[in-house]
């Protein structure tokens, strides 16, 4: 199973896997889909569910046992004991030029240079999801304006009141579920485009998708017009803003759908688009 894709400031395509990690072979035009292991990253031969390469060009790589940091002069292993909340990583991302890590689901940890400062949010009432893993890399986020949205099983949790990060503590949440539009409680993944809309993926009812601007929610019901198909069945499982600034939704039961001069299109298997919610978030994470 194929966790995550990414490509480097060098050019390099990598490839996480349940296996650890390859890298595609460049230059050679006769097996356009050759891999290798990339020996000199000295990646582990396990789960590597996030790849991330920081500001300063480091790859970050997020396992089941921690994240291994990879710089030019050698290594370093990070785990529970250099201060993450856990030790399953779901996502690497920076914000405001810090690096954080959400690990054990909705435990969030900061980098400081040397070792992570833990976090658990103050989600009173929410669950950990029960299966390790639940989503990579679109989880918890920090918008542009500053707050932090963290999804769990009974709602969106906005802190806009944590002026600093051990504030996330205690801080108090402005929590947003289907009594106030969502398509269900249930939130499964976020991503916020250039403009400042927040997009959310929920599971457990008809609707999935629903946009976030301004605090106005608005649920995603489209159809193709002269056709009955709408957004597929699945949640979304990955979302992605092209250079063009269009919208790119991946199902988990395959199908793509875009969102370009406020118009949807969907495209089926039959289409062409990838008929699984791996090979869409594949081909997402390579869109130029």
């Amino acid at each position: 199973m194929l966790f995550t894709v990414t490509e480097t400031a060098e050019g390099r395509l990598l490839v996480g896997a349940h296996s650890g990690a390859v890298e595609r072979i460049a230059g050679a035009p006769e097996v356009p889909c050759a891999f290798r292991t990339p020996t000199d990253l000295n990646i582990p031969a396990t789960d590597v569910r996030v790849l991330y390469q920081d500001r300063h060009g480091s790859i970050c790589v997020g396992t089941e046992s921690g994240v291994l940091q990879i710089a030019t002069g050698g290594f370093m292993l990070h785990s529970q004991a250099d201060g993450l909340v856990g030790s399953s990583v779901q996502s690497i991302f920076e914000s405001r030029l810090e690096l954080f890590v959400v690990s054990d689901n909705i435990g969030l940890s900061r980098f400081d240079g040397s070792r992570f400062q833990p976090v658990i949010p103050n989600v009173t009432g929410a669950k950990q999801f029960p299966q390790r893993g639940w989503g990579t890399r679109q989880t918890i986020l920090r918008d542009r304006a500053g707050d932090w949205w963290v999804p769990t099983e009974i709602g969106l949790y906005r802190f806009s009141n944590a002026a600093r990060f051990p504030d996330l503590r205690t801080a108090w949440p402005r929590i947003y579920r289907q009594r106030d539009g969502l398509p269900t409680d249930a939130v499964f993944r976020l991503f916020e485009d250039s403009h400042g809309t927040l997009w959310i993926s929920t599971i457990y009812g008809p609707d999935i998708l629903a946009s976030m601007d301004h605090r106005r929610i608005a649920i995603v019901r489209e159809k193709v017009v002269g056709d009955s198909y709408t957004l597929p069945h699945g949640p979304p499982t990955a979302l992605f803003e092209d250079t063009s600034g269009a919208l790119w939704v991946g199902f988990w039961h395959g199908s793509l759908a875009r969102l370009r001069d406020d118009r949807w299109s969907y495209f089926r298997p039959a289409d062409g688009a990838p008929g699984s919610s791996g090979e869409a978030k594949r081909r997402l994470e390579r869109l130029p």
